[in-house]
């Protein structure tokens, strides 16, 4: 298994058209830091960090539930690195 500090995640290039080489090593970093067990993915408990980070610490965790599954395209429950940056691209896009 991949420590969390030695996984290094690329950013595709249609997200770079969007996001500045800096922006990219934040949401590297920022991804990084919400993946406590370091596995690759965010589940719901670390989801709802990023929603509290973002602002939103008062949504409820049945809300929390179907954000997650607004933001998980494939369902399997977790969110992927690129799913992140879809998050996060849909949050820059609304301001």
């Amino acid at each position: 298994m991949v420590e969390s500090s030695a996984r290094e995640y690329i950013v595709p290039f249609k997200y770079k058209k969007t996001f500045s080489a800096e922006e990219c090593t934040e949401l590297g970093k920022a991804f990084k830091s919400y993946d406590k067990d370091g596995n690759g993915t965010m589940d719901v408990k670390e989801f709802s960090s990023v929603l509290g980070n973002l602002g939103h610490s008062d949504v409820s965790p049945e809300q929390v539930q179907k954000l997650l599954k607004k933001v998980d395209k494939n369902d399997d429950g977790v969110i992927e690195w690129e799913e992140f940056l879809d998050m996060m691209l849909d949050v820059k896009n609304k301001g």
